[in-house]
């Protein structure tokens, strides 16, 4: 191959290409010697080693320009005085097409590919407002792997579930990590220190390989994961699965993971890649050392939803009411479990949590995500079971205020499956008529099980997976979470955008938000209390129709006893419908409502009540 070289352009980091010219931008300190390293694309030997003049610098970037290159026959990487370098700016890997190959182990293997391929959008890019959104947080793999469908495990298998998550009502997609990362994980058992000298000491054993199913690692944040995909060509079917999502009226955001140590500027040059080249909608920021800051108020990003797990005053006070910014952590986790399982429950707490809400910027709550039980084993262990992690149970939180229900796992005790199965709707019943945005985690619908795992991190097997022939046996708890879903959709009063003010702000003889108790209007909160009613006034919110929503009364009871609540009449409101009640089975979803004529409601121990007044 006869190429000549110039120097580049620092312009943009990675490989951009000129014609038959391509141009090598990549970081180095002055005076290191530096060289692009070509391999043959077939066999993957190196074929050229191309070392850059000391003057093609500018600060701490190298470029140049290789003229007359055939980039279809090559891979390459990056010589840093003497050291092979990956590109972190590749757009494609090469060497880890398939999923946890051990052939590759402990080999260095790696080398960036070059893609300049051409994808031709035709979507109709979706434009969910922040209270319409309900995100569905999932793993590709773990995802699609317990299915007879063929590509298991990959972005094409996703995209034939995408009709599952339409019909479930999903308008927002969190996809955990899809970009390259290890998954092949190293782990080198502890000896023991050579101060213990009453024992044999002890020989150091070989290590351990286990697997980075989740993939919070350093990643390579440019290029798609190679064995998520189908086919030899991940990026285009990347952009299938995101296409297919926004044409059925679904956002993709994507989970990125940032350890300490990587720089700011590769953060924000990811993030804008990922916009600019697969159209992504959004964010979940997870790491160490962020630029939030500047993430939150960097222009390109400006119209695309930001999720971490705060942001400071001062930049949410910059937003407007369309804020890009949302808060997403545990504080809506804890203070619902609490309650549900009657652990250290505080009442208050929890009614602060449902009404939670802000007008610059937006709460997403969820009870179960990956990190911790799924919500399944959220009532049917105790405590948690990682010894299949091997690390001796010790890994994992031990804080999941959850409950057995009086067995720990699986149980043929049929009271305790259906005290299970209450426990589960009352949990999808706070979610899902909270204020904030609620999130489901993957196969939580359908009582998914990890067998008391809450850390699955490397559980790439039936543990980690979803296991869909639950859906079949689960089939009440999915037919109940869907009716919730569309039972907020239909009532806007849930989806307020602004916080409850929680008095008759416009005058139409009624709060916009109340709590009640044995008696109308009196609603306490003493320590130990565990039951309350909340009544949203329907005059608050207006439907698409522009016609105002019902007056809606929610009753939580989390005593082990019944309870009675008040039951306001309103001028708007000539009797109480119950619509729901998660203490019936199969049909805890009433479409068209019993009729309450008496001034109080019974309240069913451990359960949920929701009422509609109709004229």
């Amino acid at each position: 191959m006869k190429y000549e070289i110039k120097e580049g352009n620092y312009a943009a980091m990675g490989v951009t290409r000129q014609g038959r010219d391509l141009v090598f931008t990549f970081a180095a300190k002055q005076n290191q010697t530096c060289a692009v390293l070509l391999y043959d694309r077939e066999s993957g030997k190196k074929q050229f080693r191309i070392e850059l003049p000391v003057e093609f610098q500018a600060g701490f970037l190298r470029s140049v320009c290789i003229r007359n290159i055939d980039y279809h026959k090559f891979d390459y990487n990056y010589e840093i005085d003497g050291e092979v370098v990956t590109d972190p700016y590749a757009r494609k890997i090469v060497g880890r097409e398939h999923w946890c190959d051990k052939a590759r182990q402990g080999k260095n293997v790696l080398r960036g590919g070059f893609d300049f391929s051409v994808f031709h959008w035709k979507e109709q890019r979706p434009k969910v407002k922040k209270e319409d959104m309900f995100l569905y947080k999932l793993h590709v793999r773990g995802f699609t792997m317990d299915t007879s469908a063929a590509n298991r495990g990959t972005f094409a298998a996703l995209q034939k579930k995408i009709p599952y998550l339409r019909d479930l009502g999903v308008t927002s997609v969190e996809l955990m990590p899809v970009y390259e990362f290890e998954e092949i994980e190293q782990k080198t058992k502890d000896k023991l220190p050579d101060y213990v000298t009453w024992k044999k000491k002890a020989k150091e054993k070989r290590a351990e390989t286990r697997v980075n199913f989740w993939g919070y690692t350093r990643g390579n944040y440019f290029a798609p994961k190679a064995s998520f995909a189908a086919s030899d060509h991940a990026a285009v079917e990347l952009k299938r699965l995101i296409q297919a999502l926004h044409n059925q009226g679904m956002e993709c955001i994507l989970e990125m993971f940032f350890p300490a140590g990587v720089p700011a500027a590769e953060i924000i040059d990811a993030l804008h890649y990922w916009v600019l080249e697969y159209h992504v909608d959004g964010f979940h920021l997870q790491g160490e050392n962020l630029p939030v800051q500047v993430i939150a108020e960097d222009l390109l990003l400006h119209a695309t939803k930001i999720f971490y797990v705060w942001f400071e005053e001062a930049v949410v006070a910059k937003e407007d009411a369309d804020s890009h910014l949302y808060f997403y952590n545990d504080e809506f986790e804890y203070p619902i479990r609490r309650m549900l399982c009657g652990r250290d429950a505080s009442l208050y707490e929890f009614v602060n949590q449902m009404r939670k809400q802000q007008e610059r910027a937006s709460y997403v709550n969820y009870i179960c995500d990956n990190n911790g039980f799924t919500l399944a084993d959220l009532f049917s262990y105790s405590e948690k079971h990682n010894e299949k992690n091997g690390e001796k149970n010790t890994d994992g939180s031990s804080w999941n205020y959850s409950c057995n229900c009086g067995a720990e796992g699986e149980t043929n005790r049929k009271y305790i499956k259906n005290q299970r199965k209450r426990l589960a709707k009352n949990a999808i019943a706070a979610v899902f008529l909270a204020q904030g945005i609620p999130l489901l985690f993957s196969g939580d619908e359908f009582g998914n099980s990890q067998e008391g795992n809450n850390n699955a991190y490397c559980q790439d097997n039936a543990i980690g997976w979803i296991n869909w022939k639950e859906k079949g046996r689960n089939r009440e708890l999915l037919e109940f979470t869907r009716a919730v879903i569309r039972f907020r959709k239909e009532h806007p009063v849930f989806r307020s955008p602004e916080p409850m003010q929680m008095c008759d702000y416009k005058g139409i003889g009624l709060p916009d938000l109340s709590y009640h108790g044995e008696e109308a209007w009196m609603a306490g909160f003493d320590p130990g209390r565990q039951v309350v009613g909340l009544l949203y006034g329907g005059g608050y919110a207006l439907r698409d129709d522009a016609t105002e929503d019902d007056d809606i009364y929610i009753a939580f009871n989390f005593h082990v006893t019944e309870k009675k609540l008040a039951l306001p009449k309103t001028e708007k409101t000539k009797g109480w419908y119950r619509v729901i009640d998660t203490a019936r089975e199969k049909d805890a979803v009433l479409d068209n409502g019993v009729e309450i004529e008496q001034k109080q409601a019974v309240i069913a121990p451990q359960s949920v009540a929701v009422f509609v007044g109709k004229r």
